[in-house]
């Protein structure tokens, strides 16, 4: 592909893939392009400019930074019914233990995870589709129970159902006999392929093997535990015609990543696409740039006839007799055809802002406004505005996490992972509802900057207006506006008590107060009563007062 040699010259080759030969021999052909022959080299013989890779490889660690940091989480699981009753307590948090082991088995170094990311993500960025395959890990361990695999896109050969996902995929690659033997067992191979992996001169020859993975037509193999599997798989080697293997996945086991979905197509074209005539000009400029700017520091020199052929020494302080003429006029001069660098330098920038700008470049920056200092509104502005704009490339990323996200789960269910005495036993709530991805990478929570600020900015005026009309925060829900807050900031659902300890803890203070308000009003009964019986104590004591008392009671 011609935008590989501009934006991602190390990529496979696809001018050479499976070109020539048949067999061996085209594998050969591949393995002496790929392997023994540095192809970035090769490629960037006709580069003269270096934007496009640096921007390609910029977007790349900015969609991983904003999309999928590395440092800390960008999802979450939950209920993916949308009428499915919230998740209690007991709920939410196996949600967010389950969505933590996930994050550390990635994390894991024997899992490759990362490394075979960020691949795809470059990949996607330069070509517009990416493909990772996400598997049951060869040697399964409790930290790397999966395994992640970068696949070269020149590999794939991709197809989709009607509704535009990729659903088939026939891979064609090549391993060393020795690989083979070690991935399929002796035993699944072809006798040559066998002799070949025990002979030390022949071991590291490359096998063709292609992988096919469709949706399954008919059951497979009797005494087979995925035999109704919906996509069905098998490993063939195509030299010898023989199947090496057949089994199925219960989940479509490759990642394919899109830049963006226009169609139903099984590939989509990148932004390099829409600037590679931008990006083909500004190499030849640059080029041109170079030679006037060699032209103009060491340009091309002029000599009259009587000294052709005698060598010009241009060191610093040289002598070179001959070439004064008795009148004085140098017989060699520069040629000088007007080279304007400074002129091309002014051009080749404007060509580099144009394709900065239409790879995004721009948009991955920090905001930061080098003349004045904005205030809070603005900076909030800036950061929903640049969401937005990013907000395409977000969702395209992530249909495919999201697909990975269940192939996860799904291999996780498989091996026992969420059964009865695992350490990630699942509540009986979750064993009824299916669950997916929720996304909260930075990007997202930009988007949903806006309406948390204002429900936050809600909250402070309502307590403002607390002290001026008492009763006013009777019309906010504080337990919701707590989860809400909680949920959209992504802090950890550990730190907050349950709702059945909440509860409790409110049951016990309304007891205590009620205690304490009894005990209050048993205190001022006494009171009273022993005012009362001080006062009659009294009157019987005084003379009027019995006086008084004695009328009344004659009457």
């Amino acid at each position: 592909m011609e935008s590989a040699a501009y934006v991602l010259p190390n990529a496979e080759r696809y001018d050479r893939q499976f070109s020539g030969g048949t067999g061996g021999d085209r594998l050969a052909t591949v393995t002496d392009t790929v392997v023994q022959t540095p192809v970035a080299s090769e490629r960037t013989r006709d580069v003269y400019d270096q934007t496009s890779i640096w921007a390609v490889s910029r977007g790349a660690a900015g969609e991983l930074s904003l999309i999928t940091p590395q440092t800390g989480t960008w999802h979450d699981l939950g209920f993916s019914d949308p009428f499915a009753p919230d998740p209690n307590d007991e709920a939410k948090r196996w949600l967010e233990g389950t969505r933590d082991y996930l994050f550390s088995t990635r994390a894991n170094p024997r899992s490759g995870f990362w490394p075979s990311h960020k691949a795809a993500l470059r990949c996607k960025w330069a070509f517009g589709t990416a493909v990772m395959f996400v598997r049951d890990a060869v040697s399964p361990t409790v930290s790397a129970p999966i395994s992640y695999v970068y696949i070269p896109l020149s590999e794939n050969y991709l197809a989709t159902n009607f509704e535009g996902i990729v659903d088939t995929n026939y891979r064609l690659f090549t391993l060393s006999a020795r690989q083979a033997v070690q991935q399929f067992g002796p035993g699944a191979l072809s006798s040559k392929v066998a002799d070949m992996a025990n002979d030390p001169k022949e071991r590291d020859k490359p096998i063709t093997i292609l992988h096919a993975v469709q949706p399954r037509a008919e059951a497979g193999r009797y005494g087979s535990n995925n035999r109704n599997s919906p996509f069905s798989s098998c490993y063939i080697e195509v030299d010898q015609k023989r199947i090496i293997s057949e089994a199925g996945y219960f989940e479509f086991p490759y990642r394919v990543d899109h830049w963006e979905r226009t169609s139903t197509r099984p590939y989509e074209e990148g932004p390099v696409s829409l600037c590679l005539a931008e990006i083909k000009s500004l190499n030849e400029m640059a080029k041109s740039e170079l030679i006037s700017s060699q032209q103009s520091v060491n340009p091309p020199i002029a000599s009259h006839e009587d000294v052709a052929g005698v060598r010009l020494d241009l060191n610093p302080g040289a002598v070179n007799p001959g070439y004064m003429s008795a009148e004085g006029r140098p017989l060699a001069a520069p040629l000088v055809t007007q080279q304007r660098p400074d002129f091309a330098q002014a051009v080749l920038e404007a060509r580099r802002t144009q394709i900065r700008t239409t790879l995004y470049i721009d948009l991955w920056q920090t905001i930061i406004d080098s003349k004045r200092e904005m205030t809070a509104f603005e900076a909030r502005l800036r950061a929903q505005e640049k969401a937005d704009a990013l907000g395409p490339i977000g969702t395209s990323s992530q249909v495919g996490l999201y697909f990975q996200v269940e192939r996860e789960l799904g291999i996780l269910t498989r091996m026992g992972a969420f059964g009865r005495g695992s350490p990630l036993e699942a509540p009986e709530q979750v064993r009824s509802e299916e669950i997916g991805a929720r996304f909260t990478s930075p990007l997202d929570k930009a988007r949903k900057l806006g309406e948390f600020q204002a429900a936050t900015q809600l909250v402070t005026i309502g307590t403002q207006l607390e002290g001026i009309r008492p009763g006013t925060m009777d019309k906010f829900d504080i337990d919701e506006f707590v989860d809400y807050s909680q949920e959209t900031l992504g802090a950890p659902r550990r730190i907050m008590a349950t709702d059945d300890d909440v509860a409790e803890v409110r049951q016990a203070r309304q007891e205590a107060a009620q205690a304490e308000a009894a005990a209050q009003e048993a205190v001022q009964g006494a009171t009273a009563v022993g005012g009362v019986a001080a006062a009659a104590d009294a009157l019987s004591k005084s003379p009027a007062a019995s006086s008084i008392l004695e009328q009344l009671a004659g009457v």
